[in-house]
């Protein structure tokens, strides 16, 4: 068995607010770390999956686009071509497509050293609602990353 006495001389109140206010700074810097190695993880990632079809490009409509077979859209357009996605394949994070997933993850604080990482678009299907086969896992690694930045030995003596 090992007893441990300390003995605080000095003001015992602003020991307490110093480290309140050390540990408010670590959750704060943990919660945007993980926004940043999200992000991290999003841009180092090369989408495999398949090609999808998004959407069409639409130009100024012309007799000649239309000779050429272009599809007419209204009086004044016509399709010019489309948009395309890779999607992700399972076992790799989420792939870019318009940037909301991207856009969508904040950190909103709650009250005093409270912090709520927020992912939006569907970051949290993709991760926990799919069968195993399908994931594409984002969430846990980017919290796995940022605990083992935040905390590292080099920045904490214990």
């Amino acid at each position: 068995m090992l007893n441990v006495q300390i003995r605080v001389v000095g003001d015992i109140k602003a020991l307490g607010t110093a480290i309140e206010s050390d540990l408010d700074k670590l959750q704060q810097e943990l919660a945007y770390r993980i926004v940043d190695e999200s992000r991290r993880i999003m841009d180092e990632s090369t989408p495999r999956g398949r090609i999808y079809r998004r959407g069409s490009i639409k130009g100024r409509r012309t007799k000649q686009g239309i000779a050429m077979g272009l599809r007419a859209s209204g009086k004044t357009r016509m399709v010019t071509g489309s948009r395309f996605h890779r999607a992700s394949a399972p076992g790799q994070p989420i792939a870019e497509d318009s940037g909301k997933s991207y856009r969508d993850i904040k950190v909103t604080r709650m009250q005093k050293g409270s912090y709520r990482v927020r992912f939006g678009g569907w970051t949290g299907y993709w991760e926990f609602d799919v069968p195993p086969a399908m994931q594409r896992p984002t969430i846990i690694p980017a919290i796995e990353s940022a605990v083992e930045k935040t905390f590292s030995k080099s920045k904490l003596f214990l």
